[in-house]
């Protein structure tokens, strides 16, 4: 029995993401669990598929460009 290789686009998919993020090691990041309803995970899941990124890349992109319109010294 052989073993498959992911498909190019799941490949590169993957090489593009771990390019875009650094992703921080345990100690130097937070996660972040917030409840949403069913029908909002869907649309989410169905949006970030449309966009070939992940929920988590769109989440840390949204809070950048939120916190960027306020001043956090307030």
């Amino acid at each position: 029995m052989a073993i498959s290789k992911k498909p190019a686009a799941a490949r590169h998919t993957q090489e593009r993401v771990h390019e875009q993020i650094a992703r921080p090691t345990a100690a130097d990041s937070k996660r972040l669990n917030v409840p949403v309803p069913p029908d909002l995970y869907r649309r989410m899941k169905h949006q970030s598929a449309e966009e070939d990124r992940s929920i988590a890349e769109i989440t840390r992109e949204l809070w950048r460009r939120y916190l960027a319109g306020h001043d956090l010294d307030e």
